[in-house]
């Protein structure tokens, strides 16, 4: 499967795509299976960014209906806030995704968490066929994608790219978080001072979570763009000054790098018309 740069990007284009994000990864296999992986003790900002990959069930390639596998087993910690608020989303997308959504199979956590997810989802009025589990592999036997093995594939590809993502470093997270808001100008000077570090603490640190300033700067700022693009109107030329690239051949050549194509041309395949 092929990485999205945003969750709206998966939205719009999910067949054999994933995205992955702070504390969940969604993937699309093909237009019979879909997943997601949670993970941690997810936020609102997670829950956001959750709810809009999730509206890849409403993508035309799958309305003839498909099977869903949800493990859940990495959920550290339940936070009323934000999974309140996910429930309220779930709820008003449950009558339509109901005609969609053909059986949908859940691995929970051992102890409060699994206990409160098993008990709580059901409540929101699920018509479609959904069982509990508390491994992978009953689960696949369940939806039969042990007769699809490219499905199985594809859950155990995701399985390794979650747990890959989770080994990113706190110091890289919150790094990222300050880049959003300090696109036009990034400085590893201004990053450092941010994060309590010296510029070469910052630049060892990041080392050591196997990434660098310019490679997170680029896919931050290509991140924030193909949000922009996806759900705005703006220019493609305002957009790139407001990720902070100065330049129509700076701006073409770190998407082509990062997502393989213009930034004209992932407007166009997000839905909106370009520029």
């Amino acid at each position: 499967m092929k990485p999205a740069a945003t969750p709206g990007g998966l939205a719009a284009d999910p067949i054999d795509r994933y995205w992955i994000g702070e504390s969940h990864l969604v993937w699309c296999r093909d237009a019979a299976s879909c997943g997601s992986i949670h993970w941690g003790q997810p936020t609102t900002r997670d829950v956001t960014d959750l709810t809009r990959a999730l509206e890849l069930a409403d993508h035309p390639a799958l309305a003839a209906g498909f099977e869903v596998f949800m493990d859940c087993r990495g959920i550290e910690q339940v936070d009323w806030t934000p999974f309140g608020e996910l429930l309220e989303y779930l709820r008003g997308r449950l009558p339509a995704w109901s005609t969609r959504i053909r059986q949908h199979a859940v691995v929970v956590p051992a102890g409060p968490s699994g206990a409160l997810l098993a008990g709580m989802v059901p409540l929101l009025g699920v018509t479609y066929s959904m069982r509990f589990f508390d491994d992978t592999e009953p689960a696949l036997t369940w939806l039969a994608w042990n007769t699809r093995p490219d499905s199985v594939a594809s859950a155990h590809e995701a399985a390794e790219l979650a747990r890959v993502a989770r080994g990113v470093t706190p110091l890289v997270h919150r790094f990222r978080a300050w880049l959003e808001g300090a696109l036009r100008r990034p400085t590893i000077e201004a990053a450092s001072s941010a994060l309590g570090l010296s510029p070469r603490s910052l630049q060892r640190e990041l080392r050591a979570g196997g990434t660098s300033f310019t490679a997170e700067v680029q896919a931050v700022r290509v991140r924030v763009a193909c949000a922009l693009l996806a759900q705005t109107d703006e220019k493609v030329e305002v957009i790139a000054r407001e990720v902070g690239c100065v330049s129509a051949s700076q701006r073409s050549t770190i998407f082509r790098k990062v997502i393989g194509e213009t930034p004209a041309r992932y407007r166009v395949r997000s839905g909106r018309p370009a520029s």
